[in-house]
């Protein structure tokens, strides 16, 4: 756990380095510790860093004028995306396939900010959950859907409408887990909170969802201590499966859609891919693009290329693909794939 961060802070500090701040470790949950971590070191910058002079060149060039920042569109991303339309959902797998895999398009010609896009990058979704597991979480906790919760970065809210729009209601977290096993005093959940013993908690939290854990061990706990523990609602990355030189306003996705039964018999859905695969047609979803600098298709047009995408999906080599047929590349492409029935 934070291995090499820990060893290298350690080594640091044994060769005389000075810490500006304490070190912080993050569990998956890393946003709210790395924010508090990023406010300390920008304070701690400002108390060690003089104002410097600045020389005659760089005085004219702060001079220069700046276009004001309000005349400037922000770019769309994680904390502010855009609105786009969902105007394709196809069945790509045919009747009685093990996977559901589907093909979107997503449409931002009318986003209030441009998205642009290139092949290579992944599309950032911001998904609802469920109403039918948020109907399912307050039944099982018992707590009033109007009672006020407070969420970051948007005040009191609803707890009906933070379950929906704003915390992560399927993730079973050691927080979650700590609170049901602090209430119940459940030994076995105790157990799985051990720090030698975090394979089990995998084995066991697999296939289920944090209700399935209520649904197991009832608790009464107050809407504000259910949202202490459950994490934030993060947006989904899906690899873009098209290339901007087609439709630089439409990009499609290629989604293996998630439906299971848990290990208690009831069905269970992945947030993202059913919020997409169950949207009526042109329905809002709330999109950023995620760039990815690093992958791309090769400049030149004489270049073979050697896609390998086994059990990764093959959705960012369609991009690629179409890419390089609108841009009449010559090169040869070879794309290995996954199979799992041959």
């Amino acid at each position: 756990f934070c291995g090499h961060g820990r060893r290298l802070d350690e080594r640091f500090g044994e060769l005389g380095a000075e810490r500006l701040v304490p070190r912080t470790d993050c569990e998956p949950e890393y946003e709210q510790p790395f924010d508090q971590w990023l406010k300390e070191v920008r304070a701690a910058l400002e108390v060690t860093t003089p104002q410097a002079t600045p020389t005659p060149r760089a005085a004219a060039t702060a001079a220069a004028p700046v276009p004001p920042a309000e005349n400037q569109p922000a770019r769309p991303s994680r904390a502010e995306p855009v609105t786009a339309r969902l105007t394709g959902n196809r069945l790509l797998s045919l009747p009685g396939a093990t996977k559901e895999v589907r093909a979107f398009t997503v449409d931002t010609r009318h986003a209030d900010t441009p998205l642009t896009y290139t092949a290579g990058d992944a599309l950032g979704v911001r998904p609802l959950n469920c109403p039918d597991l948020v109907a399912e979480w307050l039944a099982v906790t018992g707590l009033d859907p109007a009672a006020d919760v407070d969420i970051d970065g948007h005040g009191p809210v609803a707890l009906e409408t933070a379950l929906h729009r704003h915390l992560d209601i399927t993730r079973i977290t050691p927080d979650l887990l700590r609170l049901v096993a602090d209430h119940t005093g459940d030994r076995s959940l105790k157990k799985l909170l051990r720090p030698d013993n975090k394979g089990e908690r995998d084995r066991w939290t697999w296939g289920r969802q944090a209700v399935d854990v209520l649904a197991e061990h009832p608790v009464r706990a107050t809407a504000a201590a259910w949202a202490e523990v459950l994490g934030p609602l993060r947006p989904r990355l899906y690899s873009i499966a098209s290339s901007p030189l087609e439709d630089p306003h439409r990009m499609r996705l290629t989604v293996s859609v998630i439906r299971y039964e848990s290990p208690l018999g009831r069905m269970r859905k992945g947030v993202a891919s059913t919020f997409l695969a169950d949207a009526e047609p042109d329905s809002p979803v709330p999109v950023f693009v995620q760039r990815n600098d690093r992958f791309r298709p090769p400049a030149d047009p004489a270049t073979p290329m050697i896609m390998v995408g086994p059990g990764t999906g093959v959705a960012p080599f369609l991009g690629f693909l179409e890419e390089r047929r609108a841009l009449g590349h010559s090169g040869a492409n070879w794309l290995f794939f996954g199979e799992q029935h041959r």
